[in-house]
């Protein structure tokens, strides 16, 4: 079983989990996308992950 954030059918991914200034999701290469704001600045990275961040499901 999978969730709304890792679906394989990355049409049907539509989960993303963000705030005001932070935003986290999983593109179609399964990477996590990662964007953070603060009070001087803004920073975004990408990490190759092996596992869903919200259920735990291995992914592809």
């Amino acid at each position: 079983m999978m969730c709304e954030f890792c679906n394989v059918d990355v049409n049907k991914r539509v989960k993303n989990i963000s705030d005001e200034n932070d935003e986290m999701r999983l593109n179609k290469s399964s990477q996590l996308e990662v964007a953070a704001g603060w009070q001087h600045g803004f920073t975004y990275a990408e990490f190759n992950i092996k596992y869903c961040p919200m259920c735990g499901r291995r992914l592809g």
